[in-house]
């Protein structure tokens, strides 16, 4: 789509959610909305995604969130997607808002779908739908614990975590409160764990560079041992410089409300870090000379991050 018409869009859709919110007695969703779009903007910009469309969907995301749910269904029209927002009513505003969106600013599919999912996603999204479903969930002005942690684990580890995180809070909150989620929400969770998963080898392959490891492999456990996953073997210089890594993958952990299973010998030429699905034996070269893992895994494939 040209870049013209994104540009007109985008100031259309500042237009509506100004004139919409301001001096509404709404303010302070106002100040959300666009908090949501300057998120939308910094992570469109992070993941390479058009950053006019993030900001659009940021701006539209909550259009019609406070009309009744008897005006937004007859606005959405489409009854199977009102038998669905009656069975998840915060649906109700996201599918009027997407709607509005397509109509009355751009008629862009991407966009809309974003806006859409918004409220908890769907176990299929693009990165637009996830910058938004993260952009709502973490942007400056939400101060709940939950959220500013998130906010910690997006910034800090990436978008795949923090979508998995949120969805565990959102869930937690919901079955506290005796309230059944979404179906997909589990979906959702399950799905992300796997991501998750994928960004802390990731993170922990950036934590091995960041403190000189070198001589790194990954091995993929899945379907050889039930107790975990991945397996990392990594050498460094010092004993010091191993208990720096275990203590930065032991805070990433943390930051994402997980407790290792165990941490070995620090202080020692050789540190075990049980990380649950993870194992990561980190080595001076002697001890790793000397045990040679390598030998017992040399037939299991390798992740190359």
């Amino acid at each position: 789509m040209q870049e013209s018409l994104l540009l007109e869009a985008r100031n259309r859709a500042y237009e509506l959610v100004t004139k919409k919110y301001q001096n509404s007695g709404h303010e302070n969703r106002l100040a959300h909305i666009y908090g949501v779009a300057k998120m939308a903007i910094m992570l469109a910009k992070r993941y390479n995604v058009n950053e006019l469309k993030a900001e659009i969907a940021g701006l539209m995301h909550d259009y019609y969130k406070y009309e009744t749910e008897e005006e937004m269904a007859n606005y959405i029209a489409d009854q199977t997607l009102v038998d669905e927002c009656k069975k998840t009513t915060p649906l109700f505003h996201a599918y009027a808002s997407a709607k509005a969106c397509y109509e009355l600013v751009i008629k862009d599919k991407e966009i809309y779908e974003a806006i859409k999912c918004h409220v908890y996603g769907k176990p299929k999204m693009t990165m637009l739908d996830k910058i938004i479903v993260i952009s709502d969930y973490t942007e400056e002005t939400r101060e709940y614990r939950s959220c500013v942690l998130c906010r910690d684990v997006l910034l800090n580890i990436g978008i795949d975590s923090a979508i998995w995180y949120s969805t565990k809070c959102i869930i937690n909150m919901l079955e506290n409160k005796k309230i059944m989620p979404n179906k997909d929400q589990y979906e959702i969770l399950k799905i992300y764990e796997v991501e998750m998963k994928m960004e802390m080898l990731k993170k922990i392959k950036d934590n091995i560079d960041k403190v000189k490891g070198y001589d790194v492999i990954c091995y993929d456990m899945k379907g050889v041992s039930p107790l975990f996953d991945y397996m990392f073997i990594v050498t460094i210089d010092s004993p010091r410089q191993a208990d720096a890594l275990a203590t930065y993958i032991k805070e990433d952990y943390e930051a994402l409300g997980i407790n290792l299973r165990a941490i070995e010998g620090k202080g020692s030429s050789w540190v075990l870090m049980d990380c649950k699905d993870i194992i990561i034996h980190i080595f001076t070269r002697e001890e790793r000379e000397h045990y040679s893992l390598e030998k017992l895994y040399m037939e299991m494939p390798r992740v190359e991050l």
